[in-house]
């Protein structure tokens, strides 16, 4: 058997759902397709139900749609975190909150890519 997939991103397994589905495959087999293929964490059958029945429903994209609500990181946090680890590449979190005064919660160990590398969430 081979090795399954390391990891997948959400849209791509929503691609993957949104063509079996046109296909007519049933959801209960395009979740066996993605174990398959991607492993067994990959995406719940649930779930592959739910994409699937929005799909031929006549949704076509397969990313998140934008939600409302408080951002949990705002731009500004960003660029001033980006623009300390341009100056400091070195730096770690800790130091981070000492200089800009972050509250310990806005910098939870989470990670949010950007341009120039992985930024503190």
């Amino acid at each position: 058997m081979e090795v399954p997939l390391a990891s997948a991103f959400k849209c791509e397994l929503r691609s993957v759902i949104r063509f079996l589905s046109a296909k007519k495959v049933t959801p209960i087999e395009i979740h066996r397709q993605l174990v398959e293929v991607y492993g067994e964490k990959c995406m719940d059958i649930k779930n592959v139900r739910k994409w699937s029945h929005e799909f031929n429903s006549g949704r076509t994209n397969v990313h998140d749609e934008e939600r409302s609500g408080r951002p949990s990181v705002s731009d500004a946090i960003v660029q001033a975190v980006e623009a300390e680890m341009l100056k400091n590449r070195r730096a770690t979190i800790r130091d981070l909150e000492k200089k800009r005064r972050f509250r310990k919660r806005s910098t939870p160990g989470c990670a949010r890519r950007t341009e120039s590398g992985i930024l503190p969430a």
